[in-house]
């Protein structure tokens, strides 16, 4: 089955090294095995903008794709929380709308 998030997978991959955070993906369609998903933390109470079980700076990267989220501010402010210094934070689709249509933040 193919995700809209598919069609940035290569594109992605020199930024999304170590530790990454996949939103908007479920612990069986993410993009590359080694990204994270809220939910690979089990049973975990987090919603896309609440990552309170996730340290700061704990992400090398942050894939946001078709998350749905309301408040996108709001989530971005948490998505760059836990995102490490040195870290991307990358935004497909509706997300990228927000941003003059760039895709990709470094913190």
């Amino acid at each position: 089955m193919t995700r809209p998030a598919d069609a940035i997978k290569y594109l992605i991959v020199p930024f999304t090294r170590g530790a990454v955070l996949e939103l908007g993906a479920t612990q069986g369609d993410k993009l590359f095995p080694h990204f994270l998903t809220v939910s690979d933390l089990g049973d975990v109470k987090d919603a896309l903008d609440d990552l309170s079980s996730f340290e700061d700076a704990k992400c090398d990267a942050v894939v946001a794709s078709h998350t749905g989220v309301h408040d996108v501010f709001g989530a971005m402010l948490e998505w760059w929380r836990v995102l490490a210094v040195g870290g991307y934070l990358v935004l497909h689709d509706a997300l990228a709308q927000h941003f003059s249509g760039r895709f990709l933040a470094q913190r």
